[in-house]
C-alpha cells in the first residue's frame, strides 16, 4: 500500500528548501532583500520603520499568541508573541532590535516549509520593518521543515527606532514572502478566535441508509447475524465507542481525537471476508466520522478472511474534532456486507441514547418506475481528499 503523497507549503516561491537553507549565512538565519540595515547612520527622525509598504490583510486581526490557521486548507497553525525591544546592538545609531517569538505546527498532516521571511513587523504607518543582516538573538528561527511530529519555534528580529512604542505595531504573516497579501495579522487590539465546541464528527452528511427491516443492535457485546447461517453468515458485535488521544502521526490529522471501537466478527457456515470499509460511524446529526484507509495507528483491520466457525476481534478508530470525542452523542456504527454499498445491513448504537440516523431505507419502487435509486455510490470512508493547493492532502473529514 502506497503512503499518501506529502505536500510543501509554498513559503519559498520557486526555490527548494535545500537552496533556501544554503542561502542563509551561518550567523543569519533570516537574510533577504528586507534584511539591510538603515542606509543612514544618523538617528532616525521618523516615528516608524524605513521599509516598503507592508502586505495588506483584509481578515480579522488576532490577539498575540493566538493560533492563526494558514495555507489554503488551514493546514498549518502559526503564532507570534507581542514584539519587544531587546538589548541586542543594532549596529546603527538610533535603531534598536525588536524581536518576535514565533511558533508553527502542522494541524492536519503533511510536510511544510516555514521561513522567517514570512513574519513581518509593521509600524503604525503601515511600513514593514527591515531585519538585521546578522542576528544575535537567541534561538533565531531558521528556514525549517515541519510535519505532524515536528513543530518549530524561534525568534525573528527587526530594526525599529530605539524609542518605538511597539504596542502600536502589528505583525502579519505571508505564506509566500513575495506576496503582497498577508494570510494572518496580530496586534495588541486583536481578538483571540473563539473556541467552538464541536457537536458533530464532520460536516460531511452520511449517504448511508439501512436495509429495509433492519433493527439496530446495542453496543457492548450484543450480536447481530447478517446472512443465512445455512449457506454462510457473519455475526457482528461492536463495543461502545471510547475516546482515544491520538499521538502525532502521518496517518491522521493533528486536529482530531479518536473514537475507538472493538469489533468481533464470527464466520458462520463458511469463511467470511471482512475489510475496514465495511464499517462506518455516523454521529447523531447524520454526519460521517472520518477515518484513514491507510489505517490510523492502533487499528488492526485492513482486510481479512475469518475461517468458518471462528471469531476474530478488530480495533477500529474513527475521528472526532479534537476535544469533542467525549461530547458527541447518538453515535452508531453501521456494517455493510459490501464496502461499495450505501445500504447498511446492521447498525449498532447506545440504547440509552436517542435512536440515531440514518432512517431505514425506503422500500424499492415498483418495477415500472423509471427512477429507481442507484445501487452503488462512493464509499462513505474518508480517503485522502484532493488538495486545493500545492502539496499533500490530509485525510478527511475533520472540519
Amino acid at each position: 500500500m502506497r503512503p499518501a503523497p506529502r505536500r510543501v507549503l509554498p513559503v519559498i516561491a520557486a526555490v527548494s528548501l535545500a537552496t533556501a537553507l544554503s542561502a542563509c549565512s551561518s550567523d543569519d538565519s533570516a537574510s533577504d532583500s528586507r534584511s539591510d540595515a538603515p542606509s543612514s547612520s544618523a538617528r532616525p527622525t521618523l516615528t516608524g520603520c524605513d521599509g516598503p509598504a507592508a502586505p495588506k490583510f483584509t481578515g480579522t486581526t488576532q490577539a498575540y499568541d493566538s493560533v492563526a490557521k494558514v495555507d489554503q486548507d488551514e493546514s498549518v497553525g502559526v503564532q507570534t508573541s507581542e514584539p519587544t525591544l531587546t538589548k541586542v546592538s543594532s549596529g546603527a545609531r538610533g535603531w534598536a532590535v525588536a524581536q518576535l517569538k514565533v511558533h508553527a505546527s502542522v494541524l492536519t498532516n503533511g510536510v511544510f516549509a516555514v521561513s522567517p521571511d514570512s513574519f513581518v513587523l509593521v509600524d503604525p504607518q503601515g511600513k514593514q520593518c527591515t531585519r538585521p543582516r546578522t542576528s544575535a538573538l537567541p534561538s533565531p528561527l531558521a528556514v525549517s521543515e515541519i510535519d505532524e511530529r515536528k513543530s518549530v519555534t524561534g525568534t525573528v528580529g527587526f530594526l525599529v527606532p530605539d524609542d518605538a512604542d511597539l504596542s502600536e505595531y502589528s505583525v502579519v504573516y505571508v505564506g509566500d514572502p513575495s506576496s503582497r497579501t498577508a494570510a494572518a495579522k496580530w496586534s495588541s487590539e486583536g481578538t483571540a478566535p473563539k473556541s467552538v465546541s464541536a457537536t458533530t464528527c464532520s460536516n460531511k452528511p452520511s449517504p448511508m441508509g439501512l436495509e429495509d427491516g433492519v433493527e439496530r443492535t446495542s453496543f457492548g457485546g450484543e450480536r447481530d447475524t447478517i446472512g443465512d447461517p445455512r449457506t454462510g453468515a457473519v455475526q457482528v458485535a461492536v463495543s461502545h465507542p471510547r475516546p482515544k488521544t491520538l499521538e502525532p502521526s502521518d496517518r491522521h490529522p493533528n486536529n482530531v481525537d479518536g473514537l475507538e471501537v472493538t469489533v468481533k466478527v464470527e464466520a458462520v457456515g463458511s469463511v467470511a471476508f471482512v475489510e475496514r470499509n465495511m464499517f462506518q460511524m455516523v454521529d447523531g446529526k447524520n454526519n460521517l466520522c472520518g477515518y484513514s484507509q491507510l489505517g490510523t495507528e492502533g487499528e488492526n483491520l485492513s482486510s481479512d478472511l475469518v475461517p468458518a466457525g471462528q471469531t476474530r476481534t478488530y480495533t477500529l478508530i474513527f475521528w472526532a474534532p479534537k476535544g469533542s470525542a467525549s461530547d458527541l452523542k447518538d453515535l452508531q456504527v453501521i456494517y455493510r456486507s459490501r464496502a461499495t454499498s450505501n445500504t447498511g445491513d446492521a447498525a449498532f448504537y447506545n440504547k440509552n441514547e436517542n435512536p440515531p440516523y440514518p432512517k431505514p431505507a425506503p422500500k424499492p419502487r415498483p418495477s415500472g418506475s423509471s427512477s429507481a435509486p442507484s445501487s452503488s455510490a462512493p464509499s462513505g470512508s474518508s480517503s485522502p481528499a484532493p488538495s486545493t493547493g500545492s502539496g499533500t492532502p490530509a485525510p478527511s473529514p475533520t472540519s
